[in-house]
């Protein structure tokens, strides 16, 4: 289930769909629940819209197509899967974190990079990854149309 707290009133757009950019000053994915984004953007802001300047993602699986900060922390447990991440200072891997890509989707034959970009400083804590282990081509197949 999703909880939306806010002092504005939302109750017209409840059974609603929403689709877009969504701005929202925190977000907590707990309890082995997953966050997946799809197509749409959110961004994280201070209570005056302004964006912050750490985006923390503590323990769990987070999946973005791109995610673009200030400055990123994975927190110990934390599995991040993205295909592309521009952070414009700092990026911090703590132990037990992961930076990977998106895994293969053999249906519609697309194969997913890790593109990454760092302004400042990349952390790699000992016990942090950076791992690509199995996300490419499935075994024996090449080239954008799975060539055997």
């Amino acid at each position: 289930s999703l909880v939306v707290e806010s002092a504005s009133d939302l109750s017209g757009y409840v059974g609603k769909r929403m689709q877009g950019v969504h701005k929202l000053e925190s977000v907590k994915v707990s309890g082995g629940a997953t966050l997946s984004i799809g197509d749409d953007r959110f961004e994280l802001v201070d209570a005056n819209g302004q964006p912050r300047n750490t985006i923390t993602l503590g323990a769990g699986d987070w999946s973005f197509e791109t995610l673009n900060a200030k400055n990123v922390v994975l927190e110990a447990g934390a599995s991040l899967a993205v295909e592309k991440l521009e952070v414009n200072e700092n990026l911090t891997l703590q132990s037990g974190s992961t930076l990977t890509a998106p895994v293969v989707n053999t249906t519609e034959k697309q194969v997913h990079g890790l593109e990454l970009a760092v302004g400042g400083k990349l952390t790699v804590e000992s016990g942090a990854h950076i791992n690509l282990d199995g996300k490419g081509y499935p075994n024996r197949k090449a080239g954008p149309d799975y060539r055997s």
